[in-house]
């Protein structure tokens, strides 16, 4: 069963949990009609704010909901009904390398693939209205998932009750959180960037682009065009209050 609702749909409820700690984000607030990724990337950005910022990078992702003992991974499931999602192969999308690409870019990042527990149009409505789509989703970590090479294609299932997470591409135990609460929550205060400007600089200095370059651009300029990189890989960064 596939999901009822669009990609887009999820990411908005997801960001509108948060809304009020955002001083970044390259996803635009609300369903655009028209737009294109460089506007999505100008997004938000609050300069008035000087403090500590979280660096979270998230790629989207609808799963299937799979019902029937067929299913490929059923028997690793417990044989009981999961949720899968995709990893695309190197030889379709560089996306998945890139999300590990920075995580190794500096440990302060927070990389996760993001997907529901839920695929029912119905069951978004509710949890949307009352604003709690986040602690019906998965966020897993890119952190523990090497990078991908080839063609081959990997899986991502999943449940929440019993929290439960199966794949064959990692080489150590695989994360999942599950809402805002847990990505933010206490522990985790101590990987942040101590304002905009060390994000800039530090993502700047891992790029081909370092060097005195990072000097003839203001830090709006650079942010947007980290902001444009991300958002031509579908992924969304969003910089929130600690």
């Amino acid at each position: 069963m596939d999901a009822q609702f669009g990609e887009f749909q999820f990411a908005y409820s997801i960001t509108e949990e948060i809304e009020d700690r955002i001083v970044f984000s390259n996803l635009k607030m609300g369903i655009p009609v028209r737009s294109s990724l460089r506007e999505e990337a100008e997004g938000e950005y609050d300069q008035t704010y000087t403090g500590r910022v979280a660096a979270v990078f998230l790629q989207y992702k609808l799963p299937e909901y799979m019902i029937r003992s067929n299913a490929k991974e059923w028997e690793e499931m417990g044989e009981q009904e999961y949720y899968r999602f995709q990893i695309y192969p190197e030889d379709q999308s560089p996306q998945h390398n890139y999300l590990c690409t920075i995580t190794e870019k500096d440990p302060r990042n927070k990389v996760f693939y993001c997907a529901p527990a839920f695929v029912k149009y119905s069951d978004y409505e509710l949890l949307h209205g009352i604003r709690n789509v986040s602690e019906h989703s998965v966020f897993v970590n890119c952190g523990n998932l090497p990078k991908v090479e080839g063609n081959k294609k990997h899986n991502v299932c999943y449940q929440i009750y019993p929290q439960r997470v199966v794949t064959h591409l990692q080489t150590k135990e695989l994360e999942i959180m599950q809402g805002w609460h847990r990505v933010l929550g206490e522990g985790n205060e101590h990987a942040c960037y101590e304002n905009v400007g060390e994000f800039v600089q530090t993502m700047w200095n891992c790029t081909e682009q370092s060097g005195s370059a990072f000097w003839k651009a203001s830090e709006k300029e650079i942010l947007r065009s980290i902001g444009l990189s991300c958002a031509e890989r579908g992924i969304h960064l969003l910089l929130l209050r600690v």
